[in-house]
């Protein structure tokens, strides 16, 4: 009977252990929060984050070198930066990499044994890389520029270190009718282009989106999954040439999540919030055999942030996570009050089974010698 509870109780750890390292990422790890340095003048670690210290990861909403923060190590939890790079459609330097690298030595000290994600431009075919500023029409992206300083880049960062992970620029697909601020077009583009250029699918690690309430009958967590699933489905299986498709549901998808519709109270976005982070942290609900990335238990998103951190336009005064004062509000309370406290990391979750058995096993020694 002893020896029956042993396995028993070996199995329910392990199981869950297993089931843990079948995830990507721990649950507070998914969590983040993104802004913009140029408007705010404030890196993120300027802020009183305590409420925040939880999260894993947070990025600038704009070009965030060099003139932010690096990645923060505190109270024991590790909160990753996204490094945004390559915003301007200029050819890059062959030193661009090492010269980031060498001026913030610092950051990649402290990041360590954790993988550094580089984002490749900010909001492409939006406000970079197009001839005409806030023009989503194909006559003017200048998709050669990115798909050659992607190509640039990526193969830079893959040879400075394989502990990195590189994500394709911001992809917004904006909740409302007026579908202009829309640049879906300009990933499809540059995928096919890649292929034409380089003769081989374009490698993206992890896919960013960005999905902003504007209307308020729009506002709804349909609305949010729909927008989801229409993103992976077009990733699942693209053309790149006649007859020649390629799957990116190997790759990552992060949302970026804001609301800049003021006529929306507090108690509305805080519900609209709610209903979409519940969504997003649900293994049953986002998830999906067919879409999901089968490294992450068939999960649609992987991981996801609040924008902004703090109002400065006037459009999310609402919704901000701090006021202009710096002080947390309403929105900020029942953003924070969602993240997951810190969790063991895998190594320590092995320590806790190895301890756990040999106590089981050390009971049932002394069982049989009495």
């Amino acid at each position: 009977m002893p020896g029956r509870l042993v396995v028993i109780c070996m199995a329910i750890v392990l199981g869950g252990w297993g089931n843990c390292l079948a995830e990507l990422y721990s649950p507070h790890q998914r969590f983040g929060i993104t802004y913009d340095y140029n408007a705010v003048k404030k890196s993120f670690g300027s802020f009183d984050i305590t409420p925040f210290m939880s999260i894993g990861w947070y990025a600038d909403g704009r070009d965030d070198y060099p003139d932010c923060s690096g990645p923060i190590a505190r109270d024991d939890n590790f909160i990753s930066r996204v490094i945004t790079i390559g915003t301007d459609s200029s050819k890059i330097s062959p030193d661009t990499i090492h010269n980031i690298t060498h001026d913030r030595q610092n950051w990649f000290r402290l990041q360590g044994k954790y993988t550094t994600y580089w984002q490749i431009a900010n909001r492409v075919g939006y406000d970079c890389y197009t001839r005409r500023l806030y023009s989503y029409s194909p006559r003017y992206y200048m998709i050669t520029n990115y798909v050659r300083n992607f190509h640039d880049l990526s193969h830079q960062i893959k040879s400075a270190s394989r502990n990195s992970k590189i994500g394709f620029g911001l992809i917004s697909m904006s909740i409302e009718r007026d579908i202009s601020y829309n640049n879906l077009a300009f990933l499809q583009y540059a995928l096919r282009q890649y292929y034409r250029t380089y003769k081989s699918p374009m490698d993206v690690d992890v896919f960013n989106l960005e999905i902003i309430f504007h209307d308020v009958s729009d506002a709804s967590i349909n609305h949010f999954k729909q927008s989801i699933r229409y993103f992976r489905n077009i990733i699942a299986n693209i053309e790149l040439a006649n007859n020649t498709y390629h799957s990116y549901r190997n790759s990552e998808l992060w949302v970026r999540i804001g609301i800049d519709n003021l006529s929306l109270s507090s108690n509305q976005i805080i519900e609209l919030m709610g209903q979409t982070l519940n969504w997003l942290d649900s293994k049953n609900d986002n998830f999906d055999m067919a879409l999901g990335l089968a490294d992450d238990n068939y999960r649609l998103v992987q991981r996801w942030s609040w924008h902004p951190l703090t109002e400065y336009s006037g459009k999310y005064i609402n919704s901000a996570l701090y006021n202009s004062a710096g002080e947390l509000t309403n929105i900020g309370i029942a953003y924070s009050s969602f993240v997951p406290s810190h969790c063991p990391e895998p190594c320590s979750l092995i320590l806790l089974t190895i301890a756990f058995t040999a106590l089981l096993l050390k009971r049932r020694v002394t069982n049989i010698q009495t």
